[in-house]
């Protein structure tokens, strides 16, 4: 080493290949140098005989050089002894190429004390790698976090450009510490105008943080006219059980028939009268032909689930819907009832615009027929006995 590092420093490249295979040690040092230059076979020194004390070495290796596939085998063991939840080395990974093999080993150790640290690099990380990060310290996360996420919101609400996954991690983190300490930041960001698209991520998160105030959010959720938040305040499986808040979940429907997707979970969990009045109000409104056609395919699947036969003028209603997807499933619903209630809707729906609907009407009348026919002559049979 004495004769080869004069020569290493400079710039003999021959002199490093063979300083890096008669003594390791000595090259490992040489690297750690702030002006080292050297890259050739470093990924396999690193991996081979790195210490705690060349993650830096590695952080600068990243930073000055593409790392090829063999490269990244080779310093992947490495990684694994003395890279593991180290934020500076996960920030530099996450610029390089190669995020998707070493980010992974590197998060999975990840702890909570880091978390102030991780926030402030979330926004540069990919997105698969910051949700595998976030997901490692979540279980780790509890009420006395609350303050730092809170921080973390506001500072991703300011942010310009803002930065998706930073805003879906600190929700979720939320989300996950469910503390009501974040219910007043969140409650903030659900009213602002720049929630945009997280307004109904953020409104699960109030749902979560609410502790006593539970009913007082739903509520507030319900009413507030946002369609993304009511979809979230329909989530809560207490709103089918409570006879107030399913009064404001039917106001809130039907106040936004137009805008609201699907709601079958909504519907799902409510006792049957209850779906029916519900979903039926919906489908006899006055404007229910401006319905968005997933809100209506959810309310007629809801009905037609109960294969109640004095349901069948109101899923007669989804038949005269402008959307032909929405008449399909109305004349399908119908011909599920199996009762010669539904039959003159389905002879009308034989003469509808859409090829599928007329053919959807054909088959539930020649089935409701056939079952007819055959209840009447095991009818008669049992009349035999």
């Amino acid at each position: 080493p004495a004769i080869l590092l004069p020569l290493v420093r400079a710039g003999n490249a021959n002199a490093w290949a063979a300083l890096v295979q008669r003594d390791p040690g000595a090259a490992l040092a040489s690297a750690r140098a702030p002006d080292n230059r050297w890259h050739q076979g470093l990924p396999g020194l690193l991996g081979e005989h790195g210490t705690a004390d060349d993650v830096p070495t590695l952080v600068q290796l990243l930073g000055w050089h593409g790392l090829t596939h063999d490269d990244v085998e080779q310093v992947l063991p490495f990684v694994l002894r003395h890279g593991v939840g180290n934020l500076a080395l996960l920030q530099r990974v996450a610029k390089s190429t190669h995020a998707a093999k070493l980010g992974p080993a590197i998060a999975a150790k990840l702890a909570r004390a880091q978390l102030p640290a991780f926030l402030a690099v979330l926004p540069e990380l990919p997105s698969d790698l910051a949700k595998f990060a976030t997901e490692v310290l979540q279980p780790q996360l509890g009420a006395a976090d609350a303050a730092t996420l809170v921080q973390a919101l506001e500072h991703a609400e300011a942010r310009e450009p803002r930065s998706v996954v930073e805003l879906q991690c600190v929700l979720q983190l939320m989300t996950r510490v469910a503390a009501p300490e974040c219910l007043p930041a969140l409650r903030r960001f659900v009213a602002s105008e720049r929630a945009g698209a997280w307004r109904g991520s953020a409104a699960a998160s109030m749902i979560a943080c609410a502790g006593a105030e539970r009913r007082t959010v739903l509520r507030e959720l319900l009413a507030s006219g946002a369609v993304d938040a009511v979809a979230a305040a329909l989530a809560a499986p207490e709103v089918g059980q409570d006879q107030e808040l399913l009064a404001a979940a039917t106001k809130a429907l039907l106040a936004n028939l137009r805008s609201l997707g699907d709601v079958e979970g909504f519907f799902q969990g409510l006792e049957p009268r209850s779906r029916a009045t519900t979903a039926g109000a919906v489908l006899h409104a006055a404007d229910f032909d401006q319905c968005a056609p997933a809100f209506a395919v959810s309310c007629l699947r809801a009905l037609g689930d109960l294969k109640d036969s004095r349901l069948a003028s109101d899923l007669a209603r989804g038949t005269q819907h402008p959307n032909a997807q929405v008449r399909r499933v109305a004349t399908h619903q119908l011909g599920r009832l199996f009762a010669r209630e539904a039959a003159p809707f389905l002879l009308e729906q034989r003469k509808d615009d859409d090829d599928e609907v007329r053919m959807i009407a054909k088959r539930s009348l020649e089935l409701l027929a056939d079952y007819l026919d055959d209840r009447a002559q095991w009818a008669e049979r049992l009349r035999g006995k």
